[in-house]
């Protein structure tokens, strides 16, 4: 299977905060959604976590973009976790 988060790949590769520490980043990083938005987070980075943007178990109870775990607007609602979706939908018998 490949690597669905890439920018998270990305940003594990080549971030450490001022200790050294490898910093992990599990959110997709839309610079075009972050436009349209127009929410600055600060120091967190806008984006969606990946792994809770499937429909099993999906909980939008965390509205808030610039979370660590925003699931995302709603189940589906990245391109990764749809390409996933079609993926699993075509192989499944």
């Amino acid at each position: 299977m490949p690597v669905l988060n890439v920018d998270g790949s990305q940003k594990i590769m080549d971030h450490y905060d001022e200790t050294g520490e490898l910093l992990y980043k599990r959110k997709n990083m839309n610079p075009e959604r972050q436009s349209q938005l127009n929410i600055d987070c600060g120091d967190m980075e806008m984006g969606v976590d990946i792994n809770r943007n499937y429909a099993y178990n999906w909980v939008g109870d965390d509205d808030n973009p610039c979370s660590e775990s925003y699931p995302g607007h709603h189940a589906f609602s990245e391109p990764e976790s749809i390409a996933m979706k079609n993926l699993m939908e075509k192989y499944h018998d």
